[in-house]
């Protein structure tokens, strides 16, 4: 604890009046306060730091992420009790990912599916379900009732490795036509390639 204590403060020091870091600035910064970053060390304590509110991931600089002051980033934060939190998480989920299952969101979030129907009922009028087959699932309402947006897309795009279409989703039989998932991750081994999607 007193290393990532002391490296937090060193990172804060070092951003604070407005400043930013790239990442190899931000781990000699912690190196000079005297705490080691070797090995995956230093990716953790950066995490550290971001996780606690301290510093979050700023505009890149040459190709180079870099790091800033949450608070100077982030002037007038919103600040959620944790239910309006999960009901905010929940509704922006199904906005840009619906329609999908009630355990999409809650695999995704990591809430678990009692907070997760709690965020739904807290969502109401924001959030409707409908059926896609056979299975009730959830999107905004706003799309819901916009029957042009619903309709199927018949276009081409190029997507990432590891991007959210896929990631997003434990069931991803609206994305992934059945048996295809292996031409994106062979064998399962938790590397996704970058893939064309068709209509």
């Amino acid at each position: 604890q007193e290393d990532t204590d002391h490296a937090t403060a060193a990172l804060a020091d070092a951003l604070s009046g407005g400043r930013r870091l790239t990442r190899s600035q931000a781990l000699s910064t912690i190196n000079d306060a005297g705490v080691t970053t070797e090995g995956q060390r230093g990716y953790h304590l950066l995490w550290y730091a971001a996780l606690t509110g301290v510093t979050c991931i700023g505009p890149q600089f040459e190709g180079e992420q870099t790091f800033v002051l949450l608070d100077e980033w982030v002037a007038n934060p919103r600040r959620l009790e944790s239910r309006e939190a999960a009901a905010e998480l929940a509704y922006r989920y199904f906005r840009s990912h619906g329609p999908a299952p009630v355990s999409d969101f809650a695999g995704w979030s990591g809430l678990g599916l009692r907070i997760t129907r709690t965020a739904l009922s807290d969502n109401a009028g924001r959030l409707t379900s409908v059926t896609v087959h056979g299975e009730e699932m959830w999107l905004s309402t706003e799309l819901a009732n916009d029957r042009d947006e619903l309709r199927p897309q018949h276009r081409t795009v190029a997507l990432p490795g590891f991007d959210e279409l896929i990631l997003g989703f434990k069931d991803r039989r609206l994305h992934i036509p059945e048996g295809r998932f292996d031409d994106i991750v062979p064998g399962g081994n938790g590397i996704f390639r970058s893939t064309i999607v068709s209509d």
